[in-house]
């Protein structure tokens, strides 16, 4: 793979991103909560997704951070296309590769 790169229907995914960050805070008794996902080409060595969670112990901010990644994947309108070395690239929908040629 050579780079990643994300689309997004941005009003709508910080709007998602927003309500998954106050449900995880009501759901885990956080204290802060922060989420950002980042649109664009996105290298392979770098996060694409940040979640941080702080709570009285810790159990609960891993619980809710995991929450929140899983949460993310089904209901943000973020869109992830992987490029290939050889020029295709393909849309990752969950398991789902739907291929294009170069």
């Amino acid at each position: 793979m050579l780079e990643l790169a994300y689309e997004a229907y941005v009003p709508m995914a910080e709007k998602e991103l927003g309500l998954l960050r106050e449900k995880a805070i009501e759901r885990y008794g956080l204290t802060r909560c922060a989420v950002h996902h980042r649109i664009g080409v996105v290298p392979l060595t770098e996060a694409a997704v940040i979640v941080a969670t702080s709570s009285a112990h810790r159990a609960e901010s891993f619980q809710a951070a995991a929450w929140i990644m899983d949460e993310i994947k089904q209901r943000v309108p973020i869109w992830k296309r992987e490029r290939y070395k050889d020029g295709s690239e393909s849309w990752v929908e969950c398991t789902h590769r739907f291929q294009m040629e170069p």
